[in-house]
């Protein structure tokens, strides 16, 4: 996973590089997005989309599993309670700051299951560029994402002894007495 400074017209792209996923993501957005984002390209290298399917239905379908997968249908519907023509921005804002997902993620979501009208939906779309929040959303995920996969490996090498607890150390840029601090050996 890339995380790149470019043109905000870029949410993110994804590919192979040999056998290798790759996935782009444009940095300058906030956590939400880049969630989405990334599992939207996730879903551009795990499913199975026909190639003569339209780009713009590929789109939706990649779009509907990053919605699935931050928030799984059972405890969406949960939260959001059911079918509904009327909803406040806390309620939103709620379920954006304890999933990650962004409140225009949201109520596509809503849409897709069906807990909204698409007259309701299409209303909320003006209202939502109306209120200027394509470039500002109210609420805020709570939680900074950092990937920790480089030093899961680095623990695995130390345990399995494929990497000295010196090399580790070195690699993680810490000292030796920092990183032993760190590594709780259980047999």
């Amino acid at each position: 996973i890339l995380l790149m400074d470019t043109d905000e017209k870029l949410d993110g792209f994804s590919g192979y590089r040999g056998s290798n996923p790759v996935l782009v993501l444009n940095k300058q957005y906030v956590t939400d997005r880049l969630r989405f984002t990334a599992l939207h390209e996730v879903g551009h290298l795990l499913l199975k989309i026909a190639p003569h399917f339209p780009e713009k239905e590929q789109e939706k379908i990649c779009h509907r599993f990053a919605g699935a997968m931050l928030v799984p249908e059972e405890v969406f519907v949960a939260e959001f309670g059911g079918n509904r023509n009327r909803l406040t921005q806390k309620e939103l804002t709620d379920i954006k700051e304890g999933y990650g997902i962004s409140i225009a993620a949201i109520m596509a979501r809503a849409k897709d299951l069906k807990l909204i009208s698409d007259l309701f939906y299409r209303s909320f779309r003006i209202k939502y560029n109306k209120w200027g929040w394509r470039k500002q959303e109210p609420g805020a995920y709570a939680t900074e994402e950092t990937s920790n996969r480089f030093e899961q490996l680095l623990q695995r090498a130390a345990a399995i002894e494929v990497l000295s607890l010196s090399k580790c150390a070195a690699l993680a840029k810490k000292t030796l007495v920092e990183f032993r601090r760190e590594v709780e050996f259980i047999s």
